[in-house]
């Protein structure tokens, strides 16, 4: 489990824990320790193997609590593509657990060949067949918004919609967010735009990041984390704005910072 948790090589098991075990073994409790230590088997296979019967059991308990759940659940379903380029299909579940909402990641499936709403169906209604959960549990799902996932003849809600008619679907998990944020006051919506804007641009381009990074080391810890609780009026918000110097850094930002420099002097306005 601590390999697991903490995403090591099988391998650290044999080469690095047990060799570390029986020392520590020997000089605390003596040789008959150490013997006893030796017969636990921690290789790269055994390590391997456990923690796929230890996802087994967990997907399993997870099954069982959904199955007893006296409410439907919701499904969060997405699928992409990783950095070695297999597509892979993400699901987390929403359900009710003795009068507490559960979040908790479902399944990761790796999918084959085509990735139609077709396919996409296919793989999870397997899994729902595979582990016993009726489509009737099912109370709502949310996709993006791509063709495969919402497109009204092949779409994989389409064909959930023909097995569970009275589902609700929902597009987008932060479309809500998006829509509330429109209702905003205009000041409060500038300050938000200049925040997303700041946040893209930072993240961007990795010399972007790293040069911030760079800009939070030098500020500090301490100057950064602001203690909200304690900022009463706008004379102190202004005060702690200024103390971590972030005007002065953007006001010598290079020439090629163009977009910064310029939220920079509407942020000076403000004050």
């Amino acid at each position: 489990m601590i390999i697991a948790k903490n995403k090591a090589a099988h391998n650290s098991g044999e080469k690095l824990i047990k060799p570390a075990a029986l020392e520590m073994a020997r000089i605390l409790f003596g040789p008959d320790a150490v013997t006893k230590l030796k017969d636990i088997p921690l290789s790269n296979d055994s390590v391997s193997r456990r923690i796929s019967e230890l996802s087994s059991d967990i997907l399993k308990q997870l099954i069982e609590r959904i199955n007893k759940s006296k409410c439907r659940i919701s499904i969060q379903l997405d699928e992409s593509t990783d950095i070695s380029n297999v597509c892979q299909l993400v699901s987390y579940v929403r359900f009710v657990d003795d009068e507490n909402i559960i979040d908790e990641f479902l399944f990761c499936l790796e999918m084959d060949g085509h990735t139609r709403g077709e396919d996409i169906f296919n793989i999870f209604d397997n899994f729902m067949k595979t582990n016993k959960i009726q489509w009737d549990k099912v109370g709502s799902i949310c996709t993006d918004g791509a063709p495969v996932m919402i497109g009204h003849q092949s779409g994989l809600v389409t064909r959930i919609k023909d097995l569970v008619p009275d589902i609700v679907t929902r597009h987008c998990a932060l479309h809500k967010y998006a829509l509330c944020s429109k209702t905003m006051c205009s000041s409060l919506r500038e300050t938000l735009n200049t925040i997303v804007k700041v946040i893209n641009y930072i993240r961007s381009r990795p010399l972007n990041h790293r040069i911030f990074q760079t800009l939070c080391e030098e500020l500090g810890n301490e100057s950064l984390q602001m203690e909200l609780l304690e900022i009463q009026s706008d004379s102190i918000l202004k005060a702690k704005y200024l103390e971590v110097g972030i005007p002065a850094f953007f006001s010598y930002l290079p020439g090629k910072f163009k977009t910064l420099k310029s939220l920079q002097q509407k942020s000076l306005l403000c004050l």
